[in-house]
């Protein structure tokens, strides 16, 4: 309505259930009594607080709203509030039994950013709280729930007491579902909570530490494929639960120079579980009951597990410190088939061992170097049936006549060097080449110079592509120089190129089609191989990417794949980027006279339109999808990449996530069995029922 002077004389004309339009400028509201659509028209429209909301359906939209430091900027006592893309500095209160729903928000500069007390609600959505003393505060019966949302640098005062939190809860619920915490003096501080949920959560960077509970005995605090790293400090251990329950499952904790887990007077259930300290006790128990399945504790200077006076049963788990297990007057805590390793002794190797640790460091190498998720399953097959023969080799049995030759079909500069050179590197490791080079070769030079010109050791990557000499003329020649590479033993030949360049050699006959029964198809680059081809050249150089650079850089190539931008999605455009940022990154090592830092997004160099910068402050949320069931899981950067599917169970790698609004996800979503609306976990949960 901009015929009224002021927000407060247009709320005053408005009915229940209109609409008032902001436009840019900054405008004094202290109350809003009835329900209202509160919108902006323009950029820069702001309201100034502090407010009271007590009308029974209000909407605030694209709006900047701020208050003093005298109090909250809001104060919600009734009814339910909505907030849509807007920026909120000085804090939010509901109370009194109301809701409050944020939506692609930002609360920031507040003592507290958002505080839900007296049996309230509060729901928030890709929003992000920063720069307060306690992120998010529940207090007396309320109930929060966090879905793909940000919590960072929420610290103290200098000079405070107390410790500031990204999530304080006192007597309430929390839910959380692909959530950061990130950055704060303690991630998540409970007290007397009856539940607490987390799934998909990442804690990094905290000071303190990432969880503190103290509950009552009927507490119970739930984590499910959470991860925990980086925390700066060893005063606490990273995650510290006094009374009350704690079920982890699926769930990695690794915080370098503290204790991972303490526990007092609790419950403590752990299934599929890796706790890990460079330094400390990994489980530091004490007069607890442990219930363990498939649990790995590691630590290198001291005890993996420390347990006092405990009770339980740990079953079909491993502990590696030293020593092993300090276990004191815990008779009634029973070990049952767990390994016990001693890191300060060291085992004599035997082929076999090094066979078994040679296959995991490849199944590693794999994951890093291919990106493309079919190729890496069909390659792996190959490396593993190579491992297999190896074994059977090392203990006697007669070895079968076997194929490993591979025929890599698809565009050009997809990762068919990449993928021929890890298939080279492993069937060398197994003894099966006598060289891990790779040595490409065309078809033409093939007929020019023979096979005799060829080197005599490594692997040959046989390009098919736009083969000139292969005329009708030429057919018998290519014919007995492939059949001839393919019956060597020493030899292994991967052929690369288009789908009807490869058909047309593997009609040449019968024995060339048997030699390439290995036929890997390659698509073009999606958002994630993108992704990975970029953070393996930072791998290669030992740079570190921070947090906000990989989601930036994972974010714009999803921009750029749904443009299909060529410059930006080959390998050429990624390493051409790569090479840009490199060097911004290494002039600002060189400024900083620190050569150590990560490299951060404002080193990326990535050309940002409106869109894609709109894109980046919008919250972006990120998802992946299960291989076993299709369904959709909650993905954050910073979380394991071994996922455990919410809905079927599985375990699964999921390095990174696919954008909600990118059409990779969308022909995913398609794809997958319908699910109707709600949280993931909850969708999955009903399911289940």
């Amino acid at each position: 309505m901009f015929d009224s002077k002021t927000i407060p004389a247009a709320i005053k004309k408005s009915s229940p259930d209109d609409g008032v339009l902001v436009p840019s400028g900054e405008y004094e509201l202290t109350e809003v009594d009835k329900s209202l659509r509160i919108q902006a028209v323009e950029n820069g429209a702001t309201l100034r607080g502090p407010m009271v909301i007590s009308g029974d359906f209000v909407v605030f939209s694209g709006l900047k709203i701020r208050g003093n430091d005298q109090a909250p900027a809001i104060e919600v006592r009734k009814g339910i509030v909505v907030f849509e893309e807007c920026l909120i500095e000085g804090g939010i209160r509901v109370c009194e039994g109301a809701q409050a729903y944020f939506s692609v928000c930002h609360i920031r500069k507040a003592e507290e950013g958002l505080c839900v007390t007296d049996q309230s609600t509060a729901e928030l959505f890709r929003t992000a709280v920063s720069g307060c003393h306690a992120g998010v505060a529940v207090r007396h019966g309320s109930t929060c729930a966090l879905y793909a949302s940000r919590i960072e640098q929420c610290a103290a005062k200098p000079g405070a007491d107390e410790l500031g939190a990204g999530i304080f809860a006192e007597a309430s619920t929390v839910y959380a579902e692909g959530l950061s915490l990130r950055g704060n003096s303690v991630g998540l501080y409970l007290q007397d909570c009856p539940e607490v949920r987390l799934l998909s959560t990442c804690f990094s960077e905290h000071h303190a530490a990432s969880i503190i509970s103290a509950g009552l005995a009927s507490s119970k605090l739930q984590l499910r494929s959470c991860s925990f790293d980086k925390q700066s400090s060893a005063r606490c251990g990273q995650i510290n639960i006094t009374g009350g329950s704690l079920l982890m499952e699926h769930s990695l904790v690794r915080p370098e120079g503290a204790i991972a887990l303490t526990a007092n007077q609790s419950r403590l259930e752990l299934f599929h579980s890796r706790l890990e300290s460079a330094s400390e006790i990994a489980l530091d128990a004490q007069m607890s009951h442990i219930e363990a399945l498939d649990l790995s504790l590691q630590s290198i200077g001291s005890a993996a597990l420390s347990a006092s006076e405990c009770r339980g049963v740990i079953k079909q788990s491993s502990f590696t410190g030293q020593p092993p297990a300090t276990i004191l007057r815990s008779s009634d805590l029973l070990l049952e088939e767990c390994k016990l390793i001693d890191s300060s002794v060291s085992d004599p190797d035997t082929v076999e061992k090094r066979a078994g640790s040679a296959m995991d460091a490849l199944m590693e190498a794999l994951n890093q170097t291919v990106s493309h998720e079919n190729v890496r399953a069909e390659l792996e097959c190959i490396i593993r049936q190579a491992h297999a023969a190896y074994r059977r080799g090392l203990r006697g049995f007669p070895m079968t006549t076997q194929s490993f030759h591979a025929a890599l079909i698809g565009p050009k500069s997809v990762g068919e060097e990449s993928a021929g050179a890890m298939l080279a590197q492993a069937l060398h490791v197994f003894s099966i080449i006598n060289s891990p080079e790779l040595h490409r070769v065309t078809i033409d030079q093939l007929l020019e110079e023979g096979v005799e010109a060829l080197p005599k050791e490594g692997a040959l990557l046989l390009s098919a592509r736009e083969a000139t000499g292969f005329t009708a003329a030429t057919t018998a020649a290519v014919r007995t120089l492939i059949e001839n590479l393919t019956r060597d033993p020493e030899r292994l030949v991967i052929m690369e190129g288009e789908r009807e360049e490869i058909r047309r050699v593997l009609r040449l006959s019968p024995a060339i089609q048997l030699a390439f029964s290995n036929i890997i198809n390659f698509a073009s680059y999606g958002p994630v191989e993108l992704t990975n081809l970029f953070t393996q050249a930072c791998i290669r150089d030992g740079i570190t990417l921070s947090s906000d650079a990989a989601l930036t850089l994972l974010l714009a190539f999803h921009f750029y794949s749904d443009r299909m931008d060529r410059r930006f999605t080959s390998v050429e455009g990624v390493l051409a980027l790569y090479q840009r940022a490199r060097r911004l990154y290494l002039e600002r090592c060189g400024r900083l006279e620190r050569f150590d830092c990560e490299m951060e997004a404002q080193d990326l160099d990535l050309p940002m339109d409106k869109v894609l910068r709109n894109a980046t402050d919008r919250m972006p949320a990120f998802s992946s999808f299960c291989p076993s069931c299709s369904k959709e899981n909650p993905w954050v950067h910073g979380l394991d990449r071994t996922m455990v599917c919410v809905h079927c169970e599985k375990p699964y790698l999921a390095k990174w996530g696919l954008w909600r609004e990118s059409f990779a996800y969308r022909r995913l979503k398609e794809a997958a069995p319908r699910i109707e609306g709600g949280a993931i976990s909850r969708r999955a949960h009903q399911t289940h029922k």
